[in-house]
């Protein structure tokens, strides 16, 4: 049964969420939401939606599935007016908000008692460009799709969801929603403060050092890339996860500590100890990669053409996607792209 589907916000992820619920789901009716006129355009101009306003309630009882995907801030003022509309008995509310606890606590708070079925969600995937015009139907492909399920969330709630979703290819995961926190905080929200430290400090240190920026290579621009993330969103992250967050900076001040002082006393063990169990932990992660990449290989040589393209080997490299190389990652799709193309070709 054809269902509606109402998105708020039309961002670089609300826009390729409808992309990717359109894939698989070409009968249901997306709604959408976007204060900017130009994003409204787009996503009506490209058929991500089928219906645009800028008026969040207008077409909030129509939906059968809400999915916030906006600052964590607005996101937790909707769920609060949510509450007051006349929505359709049993509808569904997500989002997407990079951090959980908060937004799943406000739900709890304010739908409770209500024929409303709520689950936070993450969808770990992004990139620093932004905006309708940037969507991807393919942006949250092999990324981990995390669901934080609340008092308001039922089995049912976790399978509609999965089946509404599947044309994102990404892997759902369930997980509680604080430790989904602290868990982001470390792999996600610290390095972006890193990232973005890393840049400011050497820009003032350019001032005096005029060819700081011209010898910033491949590495430091791999490490600061995350650094041209809106500011807005990431303001809005660490103000909703601060404890978790502040606790990631102390203990890291006592490992910047740590390797300063051995610097400074020139203790040549320890400074070594320091680089090399990091290069393990780094080659033990790795090491994952290329187990998946052999994989991958032998299934090519081993499958026909057309079992490859829908095998499990394709997705053999998602069990850790945060760790993996972006290098591997277009390796894959180039084969792929290879491949479907001379399927294409011979009209397989």
């Amino acid at each position: 049964m054809a269902k509606t589907i109402y998105i708020a916000g039309l961002g670089l992820i609300g826009a390729s969420m409808a992309l990717g619920i359109k894939r698989d789901h070409p009968d249901y009716e997306i709604l959408g939401y976007n204060r900017s006129q130009a994003s409204r355009d787009i996503a009506l101009e490209r058929g991500m939606i089928d219906r645009a306003t800028d008026d969040f309630a207008s077409f909030a009882p129509l939906a059968d599935v809400i999915i916030l995907t906006l600052p964590i801030k607005q996101t937790i003022a909707f769920i609060q007016e949510l509450a007051g509309l006349n929505l359709k008995e049993g509808v569904i509310i997500s989002d997407a908000g990079s951090t959980k606890a908060a937004i799943v606590e406000v739900a709890e708070e304010y739908l409770a008692g209500k024929s409303i079925r709520f689950v936070g969600a993450h969808p770990m995937a992004g990139s620093h460009k932004t905006g309708a015009a940037s969507a991807d139907v393919n942006l949250f492909e092999n990324a981990y799709y995390i669901f934080t399920p609340s008092s308001l969330t039922t089995p049912e709630t976790l399978s509609e969801m999965k089946d509404l979703l599947s044309g994102l290819h990404a892997r759902f995961i369930e997980i509680d929603a604080k430790e989904h926190d602290r868990v982001t905080s470390q792999i996600s929200h610290f390095p972006h403060i890193l990232a973005s430290g890393l840049m400011e400090q050497t820009a003032v240190y350019a001032q005096e050092h005029e060819m700081t920026r011209r010898f910033a290579a491949g590495g430091f621009r791999d490490m600061t890339r995350i650094a041209e993330s809106e500011p807005g969103m990431w303001t809005s992250i660490l103000l909703s996860n601060r404890e978790t967050i502040l606790e990631r900076i102390e203990d890291f001040k006592e490992r910047l500590d740590g390797i300063g002082q051995a610097i400074s006393k020139g203790e040549e063990e320890q400074i070594w100890n320091f680089f090399n169990q990091a290069r393990e932990q780094r080659q033990a992660m790795e090491s994952i990669n290329v187990e998946a990449w052999t994989a991958l290989t032998t299934s090519m040589s081993t499958f026909p053409m057309k079992k490859m393209l829908s095998c499990g080997f394709w997705n053999c490299y998602e069990e850790l996607p945060w760790s993996i190389s972006t290098s591997t990652k277009k390796t894959v799709k180039m084969f792929m792209g290879f491949y479907k193309f001379h399927l294409k070709m011979l009209k397989i």
